[in-house]
Parts: structure tokens; C-alpha cells; sequence
């Protein structure tokens, strides 16, 4: 049975596949949060948002611009090291495109699509450096994940928790690991299946592309995406304190922990209801109220997320209406 609803799947057109599985992240995400709203109450939920601490919640915002100038000073170091002719305003259109695409698929992985609004470049061996940030950003992830995690594993987290995740954390960060020191081991190891790839005339540019990363170029990646992460559980812990007071150590440890685990199931809309799921799993090792990591929890998805998609989904219809006009002015009556 399910072979043959794979197989009806695959058979389908790319756009309703894809509508299919937007559709589907948007309504495992509404029924996470349902489910959620009702055990905690909606109420209390609201309450706790007008009693909040209007100071840390601004703070959180203002630190949104410090995030995304970070994401495209890494966007603007791999555009450049392809094509340094491009100009900085496209670099940081094709970012914010490229964000409102990463929160309609499945994993973000929409967010590569921003190699495509990059004019007059190989959007193939972009797509191979990307790659290459993809995997510094899991390794940081998992990185700064695994220390919150110990912390849990420490105060005695069932194993049947913590034991599977730490075990894939170590095997995954060693791959990325070894990807990143030795990247042109994935052309020796794509050459042996020349036949199978054979018929994908853009693969050798993407991998020329990840061949492209110099010691030095990755370096840079990993020193911006360390910055970046950071900044972003800072917001969360902005927000986080807008509700309640807690040391700060526990709270970037509860941080990590959250957002390594969100990562695991990129099942969602924006990973919405899975990321205050854990925040409240997590957070409530520390006695902190389930409304309290919820709303700051949310409150990171409004602001990182949903905040930046929209400004992007915006400037894209904005340039298509443009286009359309000057292409119906141009033409001849």
C-alpha cells in the first residue's frame, strides 16, 4: 500500500506535489499549536503576552537586524567569491526571496532557490558553495546543540531521549566535519557512480563549486555563522526573559537544546509547534511556566521567520508587478 502511494505521488506535477507538501507542513503546524494552545490555554497565553516586558521584547526585534545583516554578510561572501560583480542589492533581495521560499519547504530547503535571483552568474557552482554554509550551519547547530544536551543528559534525561540524538549528533557532525576539511573527497566519491550522474550536466559545477571553500573562505563561514547563532539565541533569550527571570546560563543551555532538537523534525511550517514543543520540554526542566517558553518560542517564530518571509514574498510580487508592467508597455500596440 504504501509503495503505491509513493509511486501516485511521484506521478503527480511538481507544483501540486509541491502544494501538497506545503499544505501539509501548514497543517502539522496548526495542529501542533492547536494541540498545545489547548493544554496550556489560550488565555493564559494572552495574558502572559500583555503583562510581558515590553523593553526585552524591543530588544529582541532590534537584535533581528544584527541577524540578518550577518546572513548577508555570509550571502555576500559566497556570491562574491563566484561573482564579485554583483551588486549588493541583490545580494541581500535574493536573501530575503530566498527566506520566504525556505519557510514554504520542507527543511528550508527552498532557501537554495535563492542562487536563482542572482543575474548573470553560474547559479550551479552558487548552489555548490551554499551547500558548503548548509552544512558549517548544521555543524555550528549541532555544535552548541550537543552542549545543551549535556547538560540535560547530566540531570538524568531518560536514555530512550537523549541517547539516539546523541549518537547521530556525533556521526553527523563528523561527516560535516569531514566534508568541510577535505571537500574534494565528494567528487571521488560522486565519480565512482559516473553512470548513475552521468545525465546531470550541472553536478560537476556544483561540486566545483564546493571545491571552491579554501580553508580560509570556511573559516569565515564558520566564524559569521557561529555570530549568527548566537545573535539568534539571544533573541530567544530576550524574549524568553520578557515573561520571566532565570539564570542566563540555564537559559542558553535550554536554548541549544531547542533548537537542536526543532532541527531533528523539519516537519513543520517554519517549524512551527515543534520549536515550543521542545521549548517547553526543555525549559521546564529549569520551572519555567509552559506559557512563558511558549509565547517566547512564538514570538522567535513572528520575528525570524515569518517577519523576513513576508518583507520577501513582498519584494518578490513587487518586482514581478513591475516586470509585467514594463513587459506590457513595451510592447508594441
Amino acid at each position: 500500500m504504501p509503495k503505491r502511494v509513493l509511486k501516485k505521488i511521484h506521478h503527480l506535477h511538481p507544483t501540486v506535489r509541491t502544494a501538497g507538501f506545503f499544505l501539509l507542513k501548514i497543517l502539522v503546524a496548526v495542529l501542533v499549536i492547536l494541540l498545545l494552545i489547548r493544554k496550556i490555554s489560550l488565555e493564559r497565553l494572552v495574558h502572559a503576552l500583555v503583562d510581558a516586558n515590553a523593553a526585552y521584547i524591543t530588544a529582541g526585534v532590534m537584535l533581528l537586524v544584527f541577524n540578518i545583516f550577518l546572513q548577508y554578510k555570509k550571502w555576500q561572501l559566497i556570491v562574491f567569491r563566484e561573482a564579485p560583480f554583483v551588486k549588493r542589492r541583490h545580494v541581500l533581495y535574493s536573501l530575503l526571496v530566498g527566506s520566504a521560499l525556505g519557510l514554504v519547504t520542507p527543511g528550508r530547503l527552498g532557501d537554495f532557490g535563492r542562487t536563482f535571483f542572482i543575474k548573470n552568474v553560474n547559479w550551479a557552482k552558487l548552489l555548490g558553495l551554499l551547500m558548503v554554509d548548509k552544512l558549517i550551519t548544521l555543524a555550528v547547530l549541532y555544535f552548541f546543540g550537543i552542549i545543551g544536551l549535556s547538560h540535560f543528559i547530566s540531570m538524568r534525561m531518560h536514555p530512550f531521549v537523549w541517547l539516539p540524538i546523541f549518537i547521530m549528533t556525533i556521526v553527523l557532525v563528523l561527516f560535516f566535519l569531514l566534508f568541510l576539511l577535505r571537500p574534494e573527497l565528494l567528487r571521488s566519491i560522486v565519480s565512482r557512480y559516473h553512470s548513475v550522474f552521468s545525465r546531470y550536466s550541472s553536478l560537476d559545477k556544483i561540486i566545483s563549486g564546493v571545491e571552491m571553500a579554501t580553508p580560509h573562505f570556511t573559516l569565515q563561514l564558520l566564524a559569521l555563522t557561529a555570530l549568527q547563532t548566537l545573535t539568534y539565541c539571544s533573541q530567544f533569550l530576550l524574549f524568553l526573559f520578557a515573561f520571566i527571570e532565570m539564570p542566563i546560563l540555564a537559559a542558553y543551555l535550554s536554548i541549544f537544546a531547542i533548537m537542536f532538537a526543532k532541527s531533528l523534525l523539519p516537519i513543520s511550517l517554519g517549524d512551527l509547534g515543534i520549536r515550543e514543543s521542545a521549548a517547553v520540554y526543555f525549559l521546564g526542566y529549569f520551572g519555567v511556566p509552559d506559557v512563558a517558553a511558549f509565547n517566547a518560542s512564538f514570538l522567535l517564530f513572528l520575528i525570524n521567520i515569518l517577519l523576513p518571509s513576508i518583507v520577501g514574498l513582498g519584494l518578490l510580487l513587487f518586482k514581478r508587478q513591475n516586470t509585467l508592467l514594463s513587459n506590457g508597455k513595451n510592447q508594441p500596440d
